[in-house]
């Protein structure tokens, strides 16, 4: 673990208990077992991961003020693995110029020889993917998303670190290639296909 950092790519920070996600309308039925709303907490309690070499791009659920008390718990929960270590560069980090901010975010923070890319496609929910499993609400767009990639790459490519490996999750097979109501047709395809070609620039064999 001390030698891999994560780069996570998702517009949920999925270490959040259920119960919390419950009191902000997610309708769960027990809020004890393990699954997708939070298996980062349990690597992290289980040292399969360290905090500190987990990078969350994209979060559009991160707090940036206190508010009413039951999202004030979710609030505390989601910054105290902040306190643990997690880094985050939240959606609306992408507003206006970024790249620099991000950039330096990105290395910055990746302190470790190797690393794994996890990306989940509900980051680009509407801007850039219309088939993720959920779109609960407008991500990143398809240059953010390239831009990240193009990012590790350069990484990789100056001998910063080493890709090791990568996923691509939260794909909707029944919405893939559909057209909208409003005429707008599924980019989602293309989208990982130049996603992984980006990305794997930083191999010196790709």
């Amino acid at each position: 673990p001390e030698r891999l950092s994560v780069v996570v790519l998702d517009r949920h920070f999925d270490a959040i208990p259920l119960s919390l996600r419950i009191d902000r309308g997610v309708n769960v039925t027990d809020t004890d077992q393990y699954c997708c709303g939070n298996f980062w907490a349990y690597l992290i309690d289980g040292g399969i991961v360290l905090p500190e070499n987990l990078l969350f791009i994209g979060v559009a659920d991160y707090p940036r003020q206190q508010s009413d008390p039951i999202s004030e718990k979710f609030r505390e929960s989601y910054l105290t693995f902040e306190e643990r270590g997690c880094s985050f560069f939240p959606l609306w980090k992408f507003d206006g110029c970024y790249i620099d901010s991000l950039t330096q975010f990105i290395y910055d923070t990746i302190t470790t020889s190797y690393v794994y890319v996890s990306l989940d496609l509900d980051v680009g929910a509407y801007r850039c993917t219309h088939a993720a499993r959920y779109m609960d609400g407008p991500g990143i767009n398809r240059q953010n998303l390239l831009d990240i990639a193009g990012i590790i790459a350069n990484g990789g490519r100056n001998g910063s670190f080493m890709l090791v490996g990568f996923d691509i999750m939260e794909f909707n097979m029944h919405f893939l290639g559909i057209k909208t109501a409003e005429a707008v047709e599924d980019s989602t395809l293309p989208l990982v296909i130049d996603f992984i070609k980006t990305l794997m620039e930083a191999s010196p064999t790709s």
